[in-house]
């Protein structure tokens, strides 16, 4: 493992680990945002408020203290985002969206739509090259002789 994976796997570990937090120190708040974005039934917005920062946190500690998880974190992540990034975008067109909540409520910056977005892509990006990087090179093998 180089050098750089682990710096790309710091980040996207501290990253979710530090929203996570942040949501579970206000999951009303998080549930208000959630209701606001308009994506989810009324009734799985209390459930996704206090599941999903859990699983954020779950996933951050994987990619960053364990070895035998990180790969299945890794894409547990770029799924989470590739969600995330689609809700953020389905917001915005809307006009549905206000502060997505990513870290909670006392960040306001951060939880803006358009720094959530680009945000998320270069944490897919991240993720992108780790799941790179990481795929062992296929052999060619010659074909049969004929002889």
């Amino acid at each position: 493992m180089s050098r750089i994976d682990r710096i790309l796997e710091g980040a996207l570990g501290l990253a979710f680990l530090a929203a996570g937090m942040l949501k579970v120190l206000d999951p009303a708040e998080f549930a208000l945002s959630l209701a606001k974005l308009r994506l989810l039934p009324a009734i799985l917005v209390g459930a996704a408020a206090i599941l999903l920062p859990w699983v954020e946190i779950v996933s951050g500690l994987a990619i960053l203290a364990t070895r035998r998880y990180r790969e299945a974190a890794t894409f547990l992540i770029l799924g989470l985002l590739a969600i995330f990034t689609a809700v953020i975008l389905a917001g915005m067109l809307r006009g549905t969206t206000g502060a997505c909540g990513c870290f909670g409520s006392g960040i306001a910056f951060l939880n803006r739509p358009e720094v959530g977005l680009a945000r998320n892509l270069v944490l897919i990006a991240a993720c992108s090259v780790l799941v790179a990087r990481r795929r062992k090179p296929t052999s060619r093998s010659e074909p049969a002789s004929t002889a």
